[in-house]
């Protein structure tokens, strides 16, 4: 999962980027728009970013993105 704060906006020091699935943080704020996301229950999730100042104060909170998962079955009939 990636996201980018916006098109031609440089990034200012110390700002942070919060990803939050079904309004619960994951893992730490960190620099980069980029989260490798693993053990996810299946279903319906919501996924926003949260842009935080140098202090963790939040500055602008992503549009929320639906994603479904679906884990395939090791169970054959």
């Amino acid at each position: 999962f990636s996201v980018s704060a916006a098109p031609n906006r440089e990034p200012v020091e110390g700002e942070r980027m919060q990803l939050f699935i079904d309004g619960e943080a994951h893992g730490e704020p960190q620099a980069t728009g980029q989260w490798s996301l693993t053990n996810v229950f299946r279903g319906q999730h919501e996924l926003t970013v949260t842009l935080l100042d140098s202090s963790g104060k939040a500055l602008a909170t992503s549009n929320a993105v639906t994603v479904y998962v679906f884990r395939p079955s090791s169970k054959f009939k």
